[in-house]
């Protein structure tokens, strides 16, 4: 997995020749398949950030081979990020609830093969939101990194995304793209190859020119939502847990989302989820699977493994 920087670089250049477009209630969404094999189930990968970020699916490609993780995968752009962005987007298309929408009509157009939905930092609200909602379709999940779907704490620091996010320049630069990331990285080295990826969502679709809308739908559409629907998938973690068995993995460095968060948030499934682990990781922060690559795969496909045998 990803050991060095070719390697990386050349999972991030298959990542891209998986590229297609799928139209999904209304939004060009840019997803990544790796195509069906046989009977084989798919990991569906829900990336983080919102409006104001340059995350997308591209994060996911450390660990992007269906090889080493036994499984189809899936990662999509979520509206409102990466190239699933354009200028003529209703501003409700990137709230939460049109994000859970968005993600159960991309499940319906799976049909019926075994589906392990994983999601990071925010991404991990809609995935948690639709097994929830399904527990009949969903053979797994997997929860990584996310202060979005724990309960809220003042050990999160208010103060770290505006930093992050704060003074962007009239064009993009690789030092504003890298500021974000290197802030939320023990092993700060997987930078480089987020860079390319994001410089390219960036330049795309007026993306970085139509910044002040999106901050302005984040405040007020957006995080409304968010903490909406926060509310609810955590009540309902409490009333009856999750009905498939939930992995949930954390880096130990976390800043933005620190590591107390994890424990807090797995007490609450545990207590109604009868099959779930928590793993922390030690010398890694939030983009865990992309500092240490090997470990996070070796346990997905552990995971996977379990639940689908192949």
């Amino acid at each position: 997995m990803a050991g060095n920087a070719g390697e990386s670089l050349g999972r991030l250049n298959t990542m891209q020749s998986d590229r297609q477009w799928w139209t999904i209630r209304g939004v060009n969404t840019c997803v990544y398949d790796t195509g069906p094999g046989a009977n084989r189930a798919a990991i569906v990968m829900v990336h983080g950030g919102d409006p104001r970020s340059l995350s997308n699916a591209l994060d996911w490609s450390t660990i992007w081979s269906p090889a080493d993780l036994g499984a189809r995968l899936i990662a999509y752009d979520k509206p409102g990020q990466g190239l699933s962005y354009s200028p003529d987007l209703v501003d409700r298309a990137m709230g939460a609830n049109a994000i859970c929408e968005h993600l159960e009509e991309l499940l319906d157009r799976l049909g019926s093969i075994p589906i392990i939905l994983m999601g990071h930092s925010r991404g991990a609200l809609p995935v948690a939101a639709a097994a929830l909602h399904h527990p009949d379709r969903i053979a797994g999940l997997v929860l990584v990194s996310s202060n979005t779907l724990a309960p809220p704490s003042p050990e999160t620091p208010a103060d770290f995304y505006p930093r992050a996010y704060d003074a962007p320049p009239p064009e993009p630069t690789t030092e504003f793209i890298r500021r974000e990331p290197c802030m939320n990285s023990y092993l700060i080295e997987h930078v480089d190859g987020l860079v390319p990826g994001r410089f390219e969502a960036a330049t795309q679709n007026n993306w970085w020119f139509d910044r002040e809308r999106r901050i302005r739908d984040y405040n007020t559409i957006v995080k409304p939502e968010l903490d909406c629907l926060r509310s609810r998938v955590l009540a309902d973690v409490e009333e009856r847990g999750f009905a498939m068995p939930v992995l949930q993995v954390w880096g130990h460095n976390d800043v933005s989302a620190p590591v107390a968060l994890a424990h807090t948030l797995f007490a609450k499934i545990a207590a109604r989820t009868r099959d779930c682990t928590s793993v922390v990781i030690n010398r890694s922060a939030h983009y865990v699977y992309r500092e240490q690559p090997r470990r996070f795969a070796a346990l997905l496909r552990a995971f996977v493994t379990e639940l689908v045998p192949t």
